[in-house]
């Protein structure tokens, strides 16, 4: 299962891209002195773009039955069998192994796609519980 970012997330980075670069393109078309930070605008827009293409194509997490990998500039990726806690906190679900964590957002999942997360992740951590009992 892949989970992407939530619609409103991802529009709010475009829309923010959009907003920022065109101001910095104003600056760029006037006839006004130039200055560094009529550049800076244009290059925080195409930032924001950068981040809403990579997310939109990228996707933000993939389930399966034997790991999880949460996608990035660096991949972190966490096998199932290898889970020392699992936990959800304040809107984030949190799973951690002896080398590394993964947080996912609640509030960056699809909602689409957010109830057979959780159903999956109700399953993990069933899973998780049983094999941790003595």
């Amino acid at each position: 299962m892949t989970v992407n970012y939530s619609k409103k997330r991802l529009f709010f980075n475009l829309f923010l891209g959009i907003l920022w670069f065109f101001i910095g393109a104003s600056y760029l078309v006037g006839e006004e002195k130039l200055m560094w930070h009529h550049y800076g605008f244009v290059v925080v827009g195409l930032l924001y773009l950068s981040t809403f293409l990579f997310e939109f194509f990228k996707k933000y997490f993939k389930i399966t039955s034997q790991e999880i990998v949460l996608f990035g500039l660096k991949n972190k990726k966490i096998a199932f069998k290898d889970l020392v806690e699992i936990k959800y906190f304040a809107g984030d679900y949190i799973l951690k192994d002896k080398n590394q964590s993964i947080t996912i957002v609640k509030s960056q999942i699809d909602k689409n796609q957010l109830e057979d997360f959780e159903n999956m992740w109700n399953e993990v951590k069933s899973t998780f519980e049983n094999s941790t009992q003595p």
